[in-house]
């Protein structure tokens, strides 16, 4: 049985590519749970009209048993063009609001699963470096939640999602993938950035379902919450969010050999819900949502 190893994130990216290569292949091969393995159900729904269509379950293998946090320093960024826009309605109430995403594959899309949850997608929104919709997808196929956050939305450490869209995403990969390891907290420059559609900055509205501007904030990775398999589950840190960042990528940045490579460690999601707050925080990437995005053989394009 393989055993999956936990990377320092501040590898080269040369490593970071290793890890989603290696969390790819050992899903193909996996056969059997066995001790220690962990099972997860994800049901899956039609992304255009939120209707109900099946469910799965995945096996990982070997598993060891928002807000602004003053002063508010985020700055409109489109250098990364793998960061979507979803615009989403409400299934009961037929309200529209938006959140974020970002591309994993050429046809798969991750966010937080209470961006999707009770929602149709109507719109999913791509940009160029100026800041222009250069694609906008409103035919997705489909959605996919796992059945513990669909059974209770307080389990933080499951608000995650896919969504599969028919279309090409090929130029719109710009992410590397990785989990976040304890000693990556302790050091000095860890800095974690975060990126998505906030609906305010400064204290005024940024982005609406028709207005659109991409931020980018940066802090640095303050905590950590291990899961009941032994992993890392849930990242805090003090970049800075609001309403709309969710399901946006947090990701640390690394110059290996004159370039510059992003390696996403987490789907932000929350905040820590204090007035000031004090720190942000999203589902942490682990082996069982690795597999999930990279390795899941019941994607449908």
């Amino acid at each position: 049985m393989l055993n999956i190893k936990k990377f320092n994130v501040r590898l080269s990216a040369v490593f970071v590519s290793m890890i989603v290569l290696f969390v790819t292949v050992f899903s193909l091969s996996s056969s059997k749970a066995d001790a220690g393995d962990l099972t997860l159900s994800y049901k899956v729904y039609n992304a255009t009209t939120g209707s109900y269509l099946r469910e799965y379950s995945l096996t990982v293998e070997g598993i060891n048993t928002r807000s602004v946090i003053p002063p508010d320093d985020r700055e409109i960024d489109y250098s990364k063009n793998g960061v979507v826009k979803l615009i989403i309605q409400n299934l009961t109430t037929g309200r529209q609001t938006f959140g974020s995403g970002f591309v994993v594959d050429d046809h798969t899309i991750a966010t937080a699963a209470h961006c999707v949850n009770g929602y149709k997608i109507k719109s999913i929104l791509f940009f160029d470096q100026n800041g222009n919709v250069s694609m906008n997808i409103t035919d997705p196929v489909e959605y996919h939640l796992p059945d513990k956050f669909i059974q209770n939305t307080s389990l933080y450490a499951y608000d995650y999602a896919l969504i599969t869209v028919k279309q090409s995403l090929e130029d719109y990969r710009c992410f590397d993938f990785g989990m976040m390891t304890e000693d990556f907290i302790s050091k000095t420059n860890n800095v974690v950035s975060i990126a998505g559609f906030p609906e305010m900055v400064y204290g005024e509205k940024v982005n609406t379902t028709t207005t659109h501007v991409e931020y980018r904030s940066t802090g640095h990775v303050v905590d950590k919450k291990y899961g009941d398999s032994g992993n890392i589950e849930r990242i805090f840190h003090n970049a800075d969010s609001t309403g709309g960042n969710s399901g946006g990528p947090m990701y640390v940045s690394e110059q290996f050999d004159g370039n510059l490579y992003c390696t996403v460690i987490g789907i932000h999601a929350y905040s820590d819900g204090n007035n000031p707050p004090t720190q942000n925080s999203g589902t942490a990437m682990s082996p069982a949502v690795l597999k999930f995005l990279k390795g899941n053989s019941n994607k449908n394009y």
